[in-house]
């Protein structure tokens, strides 16, 4: 008896350890299909689209542009505005535009837009651009280089945004690229005749302006005479010598302009001049040196003739 009642106990506890599981199991399907519902409950419906489009331009606008805004879908008299630069409303700014003088470059500019009876609606910010920088003035000097003469660009450039502007130089002669990228060509590159160009380009260091192109062609070198005349008279010939040269190689020709009768140049400048007993006195004489192309150089000079009386 005492082995069949511990039986009987035995499995009483564990048809009663078996509710305790059914009752546990029970509990937990009914929590998880209400934390379900209430999940269910809770969701929000995705937010429907203005039904209004707020557009600023320029798109690309720089610190100096006047921005707009347009509103569409709604009727212009029901709108009121108020600007916002760097998420701070800037005051008395309340029209559908925008000129402020504080802007700059990266500045962040939006509107908040109050529709009557609609509410307030904000647009995407329009952050501002990098003002491209600009040559205001540029020139050659000389602007008539000749053979042997440095051309140096004089150039001033502008960047709105308060930049360093820095300018590239791409020199061509004849077409041909220069290895020159400073600001001077140097005059031993040049002969008579040859065609220069400059390409100069303007940089803030985020973007190039626009470049400008300058043209020079080199002219004609007249010669170059020497004022030192050396003559000499020997009671019956008198010799002098114009001593020129052309600094582009070009052949020179003399001629006396002015002198006493009987006086010659020859094709070396040298001048011979038979002397007569009346020509004792102070003589002004002009020479031309011309290179044929152009270059001519007046030389005008005196002598004086005296005789020994023996």
């Amino acid at each position: 008896m005492a082995g069949g009642q511990e039986g009987s106990e035995l499995e009483l506890k564990m048809q009663g350890k078996h509710k305790i599981l059914t009752l546990t199991l029970t509990l937990s399907i009914f929590l998880l299909i209400s934390c379900k519902k209430a999940v269910e409950e809770q969701t929000i419906e995705p937010q429907k689209e203005s039904p209004y489009k707020i557009e600023l331009s320029p798109l690309s606008a720089k610190r100096d542009d006047i921005i707009t805004v347009k509103v569409s879908g709604a009727d212009p008299q029901d709108l009121s505005y108020q600007w916002i630069v760097n998420g701070t409303e800037i005051e008395g700014a309340k029209g559908n535009t925008l000129n402020y003088p504080k802007l700059k470059k990266k500045d962040s500019v939006q509107v908040m837009v109050s529709i009557k009876g609609q509410g307030e609606f904000i647009s995407e910010p329009l952050v501002i651009a990098n003002t491209i920088p600009q040559i205001q003035s540029a020139r050659l000097i000389p602007s008539d280089p000749k053979r042997g003469e440095n051309i140096k660009v004089e150039v001033k450039a502008f960047d709105g945004d308060g930049d360093g502007v820095r300018i590239t130089y791409a020199w061509f002669i004849n077409g041909e690229r220069a290895y020159e990228t400073s600001d001077t060509l140097s005059g031993t590159l040049i002969k008579k005749g040859d065609k220069v160009s400059v390409k100069i380009t303007p940089s803030d260091g985020e973007q190039d302006g626009e470049s400008i192109t300058l043209y020079a062609i080199v002219v004609n070198s007249p010669p170059a005479v020497s004022t030192n005349i050396e003559a000499r008279f020997d009671g019956f010939t008198y010799t002098s010598r114009i001593n020129a040269q052309d600094p582009d190689g070009d052949p020179l020709t003399y001629t006396i302009k002015h002198g006493p009768e009987g006086m010659t140049i020859d094709s070396k400048g040298v001048i011979t001049w038979k002397v007569k007993l009346e020509d004792r006195g102070k003589h002004n004489i002009i020479v031309s040196v011309s290179d044929g192309s152009g270059g001519e150089v007046i030389v005008p000079f005196t002598t004086s003739i005296g005789f020994t009386e023996k």
